[in-house]
């Protein structure tokens, strides 16, 4: 008489298969984006209303597009500043998909965050962020072991399952006219994301990031809307996982160009190269849009992953009202 694996071991099976076909990326738990200026709710929900306008962003990352189960994500988001409540409000929407969608999660938050003026020079952005978690696995794409004896559809009864939650970010971000640096802290409340009732917390992700704008030439007849360079550096730490970025973008409008490196070698027991980053973004009126590609230098190089796609466009209305606040000096915060 056979004897068949029960499903909560073919689950495992398969998540365990998951995590070691995609590797760093799923061990992060988080995604990740190339365009973190082109994401901004996601970097920190301090960022609501830092156009000091309204603001919709569209987000599209397809990672490894040689193999057949790579990851695609898609994010919206849209802010607005409240000049009379010092405030900004924003939503947003994450979806990723990974593996033909078997496995999927799904992130839908609001966020609202306080301008808050320091002295003449500085001011501060706190930020708190509430989202609605959804993860899936779509079981109709599994193959169980009674399929692999009979070549008949499996006899067990499955209902995809899913896991629901509720999960909260915080950030603080200080700012003057040429320095911004801050801190995110997700998941505060550990959720559990485990599909078979046992415990599979989400750690709690701590993101620090730093930037600058440089002028290189101010506004003149030459360069009618100056020419800025805008070092960035980004560290993130979530569970054992550490991972120090650093890029550069340097603007002359209309166009915008960047070189990132992610996963920056600098810890012995996580050292490891990911990948450099190259971008190209235009900017016309009130539009934006950008594009990035990941060229792999891990492990993965050589494999033919085809690396990753990432394109963003990016909206601003009411950017002509008339405000004393300083804009916060990042090539995607603001408008001028």
């Amino acid at each position: 008489m056979l004897h068949y694996c029960d499903k909560a071991i073919h689950i495992k099976i398969f998540l365990l298969g998951i995590v070691l076909m995609l590797g760093g990326t799923l061990r992060a738990q988080d995604p990740q984006f190339s365009q973190f200026y082109g994401t901004s709710l996601y970097l920190a929900p301090s960022l609501a209303g830092s156009s000091d306008g309204t603001k919709v962003t569209l987000n599209y990352r397809n990672q490894w597009p040689f193999i057949a189960n790579g990851f695609q994500s898609y994010l919206f988001s849209a802010d607005h500043f409240f000049g009379k409540l010092n405030s900004g409000v924003g939503i947003m929407a994450l979806r990723e998909q990974a593996g033909s969608g078997k496995l999927s999660s799904t992130y839908i938050g609001g966020a609202y965050a306080y301008h808050i003026k320091l002295s003449r020079n500085w001011s501060m952005r706190p930020g708190l962020m509430m989202s609605y978690l959804r993860r899936n696995i779509d079981f109709s794409q599994l193959i169980f072991s009674d399929q692999l004896v009979s070549g008949n559809p499996t006899i067990e009864t499955i209902e995809a399952p899913n896991v629901q939650r509720l999960d909260f970010s915080a950030s603080a971000i200080f700012f003057n006219k040429n320095i911004w640096f801050g801190t995110t802290a997700k998941h505060l409340t550990v959720p559990n994301v485990s599909f078979l009732g046992d415990e599979m917390n989400l750690n709690r992700y701590f993101t620090f990031y730093a930037g600058s704008k440089l002028t290189l030439h101010d506004i003149s007849a030459r360069f009618p809307m100056g020419q800025y360079l805008y070092p960035n550096i980004q560290f993130k730490w979530q569970g054992v996982y550490k991972q120090l970025d650093a890029g550069i973008y340097w603007e002359i409008r209309p166009m915008l160009f960047g070189l990132r490196y992610r996963g920056i070698p600098v810890f012995k027991k996580y050292a490891g190269s990911d990948a450099v980053i190259f971008l190209a973004g235009f900017r016309q009126d009130n539009l934006t849009i950008s594009y990035s590609y990941d060229l792999t230098i891990s492990k993965l190089m050589g494999t033919g992953t085809g690396g990753a796609h990432e394109i963003v466009m990016m909206f601003n209305f009411n950017t002509n009202i008339k405000t004393k606040r300083k804009p916060m000096p990042c090539p995607h915060c603001h408008y001028e």
